[in-house]
C-alpha cells in the first residue's frame, strides 16, 4: 500500500515541477514514506523567478499535498 502511494505521489510532485517550468529530464525523484527527495541538475525555464524563490515556493506547496511529509533537494545548478 504505501509502495502505490509513493508512486502517486511521485506523479503529483512530477506535475508541480512542469507547472513551474522546470525540466524533470535531469532529476531523479525519490518518495519513501512521504519524504520526497529530488537529485540532480536544476534546469529553470523562467526568467522572472530566481532559482532559491521557485524551490522555496515549490517545497512550500509541495509539503501542502497529503501524503507528503517532507521535501529534501540535494541539486546541482
Amino acid at each position: 500500500m504505501a509502495r502505490l502511494m509513493d508512486i502517486e505521489t511521485s506523479k503529483i510532485v512530477r506535475r508541480e515541477f512542469s507547472r513551474r517550468q522546470i525540466d524533470v529530464s535531469k532529476i531523479e525523484i525519490h518518495v519513501c514514506r512521504g519524504i520526497v527527495t529530488v537529485r540532480g541538475n536544476l534546469d529553470i525555464h523562467s526568467a522572472h523567478v530566481s532559482t532559491t524563490d521557485c524551490l522555496k515556493a515549490l517545497q512550500r506547496n509541495l509539503k501542502n499535498k497529503t501524503n507528503i511529509r517532507d521535501v529534501i533537494f540535494d541539486l546541482a545548478g
